[in-house]
């Protein structure tokens, strides 16, 4: 049994969020000090892997540990349905073969629940060895805020669906030409990024 307990518009739900884009099913591991959501796209040539500790939720408790698979776009779909003011409460069961998710409101007294099927967890799992990581090289290492990226990649996608990244020691240039037109993005050198692109691999 996973039970855990999150307010309207946190961390959880923004991941989920920006996740939409490149997966729509993911596997999901528990444990007493927290939960992994691992997906990989269809073409299998992007994987997301995000790391929830037990921390970042208002009540966390995970029984037995265990993995289950969720439909990431149908989890988002119930999550909008909440107020800004709600208190979402989601348990999952592997022996149900659900999750639930409940939306308690305090201005208007009321609760809403959701009822969603799991998944096949396994089908959507990719082992990656360590070694593939620390033996890897790179030309550039650049480090931006989260929100930034993500207001970046929706700009780029009305233009093209393949970007263009190229990295200086001052600046991250991205671009996109497509058949309405180009868009040239360019992320200029702070402290951090100088920081993280001056430091030898």
């Amino acid at each position: 049994m996973l039970e855990l307990q999150l307010k309207k518009g946190t961390l959880f739900e923004n991941v989920l969020e920006a996740s939409l884009d490149l997966v729509n099913e993911a596997s999901v591991d528990c444990s007493s000090t927290g939960f992994s959501l691992q997906a990989v796209d269809a073409k299998r040539v992007g994987m997301l892997s995000v790391l929830f500790p037990a921390q970042v939720f208002e009540h966390y408790r995970c029984d037995v540990d265990g993995s289950m698979g969720i439909t990431i776009a149908d989890m988002v779909k119930a999550l909008r349905c909440a107020n800004d003011d709600d208190i979402i409460d989601i348990k999952a069961d592997d022996q149900n073969n659900s999750i639930a998710l409940t939306f308690h409101s305090s201005k208007e007294n009321s609760t809403t629940a959701f009822g969603l099927r799991l998944v096949d967890a396994k089908s959507h799992r990719l082992v990656v060895p360590e070694w593939q990581f620390l033996d890897s090289t790179y030309e550039a290492i650049f480090c931006m805020s989260s929100v930034d990226f993500m207001r970046i990649c929706k700009s780029l996608s009305g233009i093209d669906n393949e970007v263009v990244i190229s990295v200086t020691k001052e600046v991250v240039k991205f671009f996109a030409c497509g058949k309405r037109g180009s868009l040239s993005i360019v992320y200029r050198q702070n402290e951090t990024l100088g920081k993280v692109l001056n430091d030898p691999l």
